[in-house]
């Protein structure tokens, strides 16, 4: 049986209650984020304020003053968390909670959800990931913008609660995290990069020069029917095919003619004749993939079965990490190394309302193909 005292609460009983009251108060949040969304449209004007929910860790506000001081910015932390605000002069307006007795809690959320419903403004950030409560706050006042963290993989109610959320942006700080929230931009991870740079100088040493003058080269360009966002655009696929030269053999393997990109790649046939289209039942697709000499993919089964059967591969990776799962050595991994990714099976709705700019022509390395078309004798 859950007992808290009247006189205080640890945080162990915050997320209890939070949990608890966090059915009731959902509907409530739905109820006033449609409410919002009508209010935005028939009054867009708003007072230039970006409001900023973060209850617990001061220092996860320290973390963030130099952002916050870019803009006119109000906050609701609890009252632990005032000393440190008033000491750095972090945030224009301060809304302070207390924590410690959930009846002058009660109290106080009432008075400010009264005064929050009749603000407008620019933006509201949520950084508490987990609280319904924070969520529900979040929904109150009208803002020309509502976003938050999350860290519920396809995040349904964040979905229908914010109009822009991030999932667990562990490798940013928490700047550039407030950044992405106020404005997404594709930003890249300089750690991941550096690690892909790193695997892709020793793969084209040690293992390019082993497949010169080969002609067999596997296309696999299905994924998962979950997670389309990681299929490449028909006229990446081109370019890459165009790249490699026209007097290879390449072999694209598709499981159905129902696949998304089968109609394409016939099409695409007709204007690249060293195509040669195959449908496959599943041991011929394995059959296939054993049997050549370099696989071109995207991060898929394909992928998983060529690095268990050691056969050399290029994948192109976009919204997710070419070290989220394995890569063995005989991958050479293409990726933008956006800070967004990986969020291939962690959005409702991606941060980039599905524009992917980690698969844009731009961020694949077209080069390499025609470098493994030179080794490979398609030019000579």
């Amino acid at each position: 049986m859950l007992k808290i005292s009247l006189a205080t609460m640890n945080n162990k009983d915050l997320i209890l209650i939070d949990k608890l009251f966090g059915l009731i108060l959902l509907p409530f949040s739905l109820v006033f984020r449609s409410i919002g969304i009508i209010r935005r449209k028939l009054n867009p004007h708003n007072n230039g304020e970006i409001l900023i929910i973060k209850f617990l860790g001061a220092g996860n506000l320290l973390s963030i003053t130099s952002t916050l001081k870019k803009f006119p910015c109000s906050i609701i932390t609890v009252s632990a968390n005032q000393p440190t605000l008033k000491e750095f002069g972090i945030g224009d307006k301060h809304y302070f909670l207390n924590d410690k007795n959930p009846l002058i809690l009660f109290f106080q959320v009432i008075n400010l959800s009264s005064k929050l419903f009749f603000y407008h403004y620019s933006q509201v950030i949520n950084l508490e990931s987990e609280s319904f409560f924070a969520k529900f706050l979040s929904t109150i006042p009208i803002s020309s913008k509502l976003s938050g963290i999350s860290n519920v993989h396809k995040g349904l109610i964040d979905s229908l609660v914010y109009d822009f959320y991030l999932v667990t942006p562990t490798l940013l700080g928490k700047n550039e995290i407030i950044d992405l929230l106020i404005q997404f931009r594709p930003q890249v991870n300089l750690d991941i990069q550096a690690l892909v740079d790193q695997r892709q100088r020793y793969f084209m040493a040690s293992y390019l020069k082993y497949v010169k003058n080969a002609r067999n080269i596997t296309i696999a360009p299905t994924c998962s029917s979950t997670d389309n966002l990681r299929r490449l655009d028909i006229g990446i696929w081109q370019k890459i095919c165009e790249c490699l030269g026209s007097s290879l053999n390449i072999t694209v393997i598709f499981p159905s003619k129902t696949d998304i990109q089968y109609l394409e790649f016939l099409q695409l046939r007709d204007r690249l004749p060293q195509l040669n289209i195959q449908l496959c039942n599943f041991s011929d697709f394995i059959s296939n993939i054993k049997s050549c000499e370099l696989l071109i993919t995207i991060d898929s089964q394909a992928l998983h079965i060529a690095q268990l059967e050691g056969i050399i591969t290029i994948a192109l990776y976009g919204p997710t990490s070419p070290f989220g799962v394995n890569l063995e050595n005989t991958s050479y991994p293409l990726s933008n190394s956006l800070a967004c990714s990986p969020c291939t099976h962690k959005y409702f709705l991606a941060p980039c309302a599905g524009l992917a700019p980690c698969m844009e022509l731009s961020s694949m390395n077209l080069e390499i193909f025609k470098q493994v078309g030179i080794n490979f004798g398609a030019y000579e």
